[in-house]
């Protein structure tokens, strides 16, 4: 009887050690999943702010002697060519009609009314930017 007694003991340590070495494993397999989800967040993440940065266009504009700058550029650098800028006051009345220059820039003649302008610059394929200057600027 003691015999039956100890090999029932020695069973239910096995087995009571099965099942701890089974949920340590599946906890194991859980954690690999948690860890691999995560890496995925941050590639797509990563991928898809890098695809909007793409589409990003930089537009600084500024007065200055009876004249408006407008300089234009993307997030490496690098000047918007032939950008279409639009001018518009707040109205939507065109003020302005052009395109930027080889090293992003355009200019015009600030409006003898002081008032806010709504400049767009379109890079095409998506590169688009709207800049408003305020008439306390000019």
């Amino acid at each position: 009887m003691k015999a039956d007694v100890a090999r029932r003991r020695s069973a239910f340590c096995l087995k009571d050690k099965g099942e701890r070495m089974m949920r340590g494993e599946k906890i194991r397999i859980s954690v690999r999943k948690a860890v691999w989800a995560a890496v995925l967040v941050v590639l797509v993440t990563g991928f898809s702010s890098a695809a909007a940065w793409a589409h990003k266009v930089n537009v600084f504009a500024y007065a200055e002697g009876g004249t408006v700058f407008v300089e234009s550029y993307f997030p490496d650098g690098s000047p918007v060519v032939q950008g279409a800028v639009t001018v518009t006051d707040p109205k939507g009345a065109k003020i302005f009609e052009g395109k930027t220059d080889a090293q992003g820039r355009a200019q015009f003649p600030a409006p003898s009314e002081k008032t806010d302008l709504t400049i767009e610059v379109n890079a095409s394929m998506g590169h688009r930017a709207v800049a408003t200057l305020k008439k306390s600027d000019m």
